[in-house]
C-alpha cells in the first residue's frame, strides 16, 4: 500500500489550478487542497495546512530565497513552482545530502574541499 499525498494549490490561476487539480485527482493516493482563505503571504497558508506539496505560482523561478524558512519549518514539504503561465516548474526541497568520502587522506580531504567548493558555486 502506498502511502497518500497531500496537496495544496496556492495562488495559481484559476484555469492552471482546474487543469492541475484534474491531473492529480485522478491519481490514486493523491488529495488536492485549494488554498481556503488566500492570505497576504503565501508562507502563511503552507505553513497553516503543512502539506506532502504545496504548488505555487510564481513570477520568477529565482525566488528560491523565499522558500529558506519555510523549509526549514515544515522540512519534508516540497514546493513546486510553476512559472510563465504554466510552462517552467522547479521544485524545492530541503534534502541533506551524504557522500560517502572512504579513508580520509590528505587526498580525499582536499578533494572533498575542491568539490564543496564547485558544487558551491
Amino acid at each position: 500500500m502506498t502511502d497518500s499525498v497531500e496537496v495544496l494549490l496556492v495562488r495559481l490561476p484559476r484555469v492552471l489550478s482546474d487543469i492541475i487539480s484534474g491531473v492529480l485527482t485522478a491519481e490514486p493516493g493523491v488529495k488536492v487542497r485549494l488554498e481556503e482563505t488566500p492570505r497576504r503571504d503565501v508562507t502563511e497558508s503552507v505553513l497553516e495546512a503543512a502539506p506532502d506539496v504545496a504548488i505555487v505560482s510564481s513570477d520568477s523561478p529565482d525566488l528560491h530565497q523565499r522558500w529558506d524558512d519555510l523549509l526549514g519549518e515544515l522540512p519534508r514539504l516540497k514546493i513546486l513552482t510553476i512559472v510563465d503561465d504554466g510552462r517552467l516548474g522547479f521544485l524545492y526541497e530541503l534534502r541533506p545530502c551524504r557522500v560517502p568520502l572512504g579513508e580520509v587522506s590528505a587526498q580525499t580531504l582536499l578533494d572533498a574541499v575542491r568539490t564543496a567548493k564547485a558544487v558551491a558555486r
